[in-house]
């Protein structure tokens, strides 16, 4: 298990033990779309955007990083639950992707980026009245909803022999909007921690597919500039701390236990990383992979970390000493 809050050591002498763990969180949350189109084209019925339930399988998916690209409807009207791992009564399914958005969200609590997913099925050749939708991949639920009209009540979509079907599934990461306080022992001395979101309003979503979306990809493993210690103090959630900064030597993730809905990182600081004048005050840590919304991507989802008190209030971290940092990522399922 990777030690969960930072340490200094010097060649064979530790000098650092963790108190508590560094953790950080964030919430999940989807919605469904479904559209018939017409042989010629054209939409025929929308049954408008409603909410999903993420089932269990679909959290291990964050953590295992496994992709999304299949989309599920069927005929059953049992009330989804987090145990699902397949349709009740699965008629089709499709793989075509007809589109994908990648979206920043910023403005009050309700912050999230998101990505959007249209799969078409082919017409089915005999028609169907679906009461039930699910995404996923070949094997794995992710989600899973009944089809609700706009009073939130489930009902059914007729869909026409000759017509395709167009499911958009949209997957939302939200930030957490309130502080997490907590406290580390680095060298014998406590130190206050304030843990916080940052650069909300830049949170990318899920470049490369639904999956490997919370937690640090193996794309991004090596990058030191995945965490980042500065002098100066946090910001708001829609920015970085201030002062000098300086990257990291490496960083590591550890393998995903089914069922837990956590991971555990670390950033390694060599003697010559992680120096800044007057000490360590703060640490921001990046982790995911998001799509930019043009093509390009970057690190993800962002956190922030304030130290306070010990003293002269800063980690002594100097070219004489080895740093490590670890932290904990959790995620769980929300309402929309």
């Amino acid at each position: 298990m990777i030690s969960p809050t930072p340490h200094i050591w010097v060649p064979r002498t530790k000098i650092i033990e963790p108190r508590d763990p560094l953790i950080v969180g964030v919430t999940a949350a989807g919605l469904f779309r479904l559209r018939t189109i017409r042989p010629g084209g054209g939409v025929v019925k929308d049954t408008g955007w409603f909410p999903n339930l993420i089932t269990n399988t679909g959290l291990d998916m964050f953590g295992s990083g496994s992709s999304l690209n299949r989309a599920y409807v069927g005929t059953g009207n049992s009330t989804p639950n987090v145990t699902d791992t397949a349709l009740n009564t699965q008629v089709a399914y499709g793989v075509t992707t007809q589109s994908q958005t990648w979206l920043v969200n910023q403005g009050g609590d309700a912050r999230y980026c998101q990505m959007t997913s249209t799969e078409r099925i082919s017409a089915p050749g005999s028609a169907h009245n679906l009461a039930e939708v699910g995404y996923g991949s070949s094997s794995t639920l992710f989600s899973r909803a009944l089809i609700l009209n706009s009073e939130g009540i489930p009902t059914t979509i007729s869909w026409g022999a000759d017509e395709a079907l167009d499911v958009t599934y949209a997957l939302r990461i939200y930030p957490p909007v309130d502080d997490y306080f907590t406290t580390m022992t680095v060298a014998g001395v406590d130190y206050d921690v304030t843990i916080r979101a940052s650069t909300t309003n830049a949170w990318g979503a899920f470049q490369g597919g639904l999956g490997a979306s919370i937690f640090v990809s193996s794309n991004f493993a090596g990058f030191s500039g995945a965490t980042t210690v500065y002098n100066g103090t946090i910001g708001a959630v829609t920015s970085s701390p201030s002062g000098a900064y300086a990257g990291t030597t490496s960083t590591s993730a550890s393998s995903y236990v089914t069922g837990t809905y956590f991971r555990e990182g670390q950033a390694i600081f060599g003697l010559t990383a992680g120096n800044v004048p007057g000490g360590i005050t703060a640490f921001r840590i990046s982790f995911g992979r998001g799509g930019n919304g043009d093509g390009s991507y970057s690190y993800g989802r962002h956190f922030q970390l304030g130290i306070t008190g010990g003293g002269t209030g800063a980690i002594p971290k100097t070219e004489s000493q080895n740093m490590s940092i670890g932290w904990r990522t959790l995620w769980s399922r929300r309402s929309i």
